[in-house]
């Protein structure tokens, strides 16, 4: 992230909370909503503020594919940071998960 009128550039790492609610059958085509809740840590500039924490929050919808006990799915959430500088906030992601158990058919 850049901070307004300087040249320097923010990172910090955030850690989320996640929740994914959706529908699909156990092949075939997903789709879920995602909600994300979480903690920021401010981790280098600038340094009066190395340290502090900020909320973060997010809403998001995501597309997905499952194979037998594979799903390939894709997202996407808006939200906010609620720090010193508020900022509106995009995170996309990716994600591979594999089943190791599948559930009994009736």
């Amino acid at each position: 992230m850049s901070v307004p009128a300087t040249s320097r550039t923010r990172r910090d790492h955030q850690y989320f909370g996640r929740v994914r609610l959706g529908l699909g059958q156990g092949e075939g085509p997903i789709i879920y909503e995602v909600l994300e809740y979480g903690t920021g840590v401010i981790k280098t500039e600038p340094e009066s503020m190395r340290g502090d924490t900020y909320n973060v929050t997010g809403l998001g919808l995501g597309v997905g594919w499952t194979v037998r006990r594979v799903t390939i799915s894709t997202e996407a959430a808006v939200g906010s940071e609620d720090r010193a500088d508020p900022a509106a906030r995009i995170s996309l992601g990716v994600s591979f998960q594999y089943r190791i158990l599948l559930a009994d058919s009736p």
